[in-house]
């Protein structure tokens, strides 16, 4: 059985389909390991039980979208894991923290060791396996737009560059041509700022044609992507399986 494993944030799993979703179609068994808010800690954590827990082999298929690097993920005995997104606009951690120890290019150090980490571990897999990305890695926080970002040093640049070329195009540079603003003149119909089903579908056929998309399939998108633009709520018993992961480590 040809099974599909994917890792990411809200741009992987959310309250309409995915790029996950979508590609998710082909294959007989879908695990959907994304988490609204989640860090690429999170993410990693993520892989790791699902190696243990999954078992994959080489006959699966792995993607992983990274998101921005500015995020502190948390496991606590009393709430399980916390993701509450970019370090700069959230509620969880306060101020003196934030100043502290919120620091683009230690986050950047932090995030391309996970990056690494999973590469090889995917790689000694033998799986088939991809990365993708919400964002380029320089663009560490999202919370203002993706406005901000950092000059990756170059020994950095240097020491990973195998990883880093190894992450295909973003959906910032894909979809909103590098401006989340671009979409402005079809804000009126869209519920918020995350990419719409049909987006998801654009993001595919320009990065990872490879996973073929049926026209049923394309149809069921655009019909779902018209019902959110008018505001409607959508039912995931249109879509069918939507892949959740019931996490043993919650």
């Amino acid at each position: 059985m040809r099974s599909l494993l994917t890792f990411g944030c809200s741009f992987t799993q959310y309250r309409w389909p995915t790029w996950a979703n979508i590609i998710s179609k082909d294959f007989d068994q879908f695990h959907n390991w994304g988490y609204p808010g989640a860090g690429n800690s999170y993410i990693f954590n993520s892989l790791i039980e699902s190696v243990k827990r999954d078992q994959i082999t080489k006959d699966d298929t792995v993607i992983i979208m990274w998101t921005t690097v500015a995020r502190e993920d948390r496991w606590t005995k009393d709430r399980g894991w916390i993701c509450p997104g970019s370090i700069y606009s959230q509620d969880e951690y306060d101020e003196r923290f934030v100043s502290n120890f919120a620091d683009p290019t230690g986050y950047v150090i932090r995030d391309i060791a996970y990056i690494t980490a999973c590469k090889k571990i995917l790689e000694s897999i033998g799986c088939e396996w991809k990365f993708l990305s919400m964002v380029p890695i320089q663009y560490y926080d999202d919370s203002v737009y993706a406005s901000e970002t950092i000059e990756i040093d170059q020994a950095i640049k240097d020491l990973y560059s195998e990883e880093l070329s190894s992450i295909e195009s973003s959906i910032y540079e894909v979809v909103f041509d590098c401006k989340w603003w671009s979409r402005d003149e079809l804000k009126p119909n869209l519920p918020d700022d995350h990419p719409t089903p049909v987006e998801h579908l654009m993001y595919i056929d320009q990065v990872i044609p490879q996973f073929t998309v049926k026209q049923g399939v394309r149809d069921l998108v655009n019909f779902i992507d018209q019902d959110i633009k008018l505001d409607k709520p959508f039912d995931w018993s249109v879509w069918g399986d939507q892949g959740q992961v019931a996490r043993i480590i919650k």
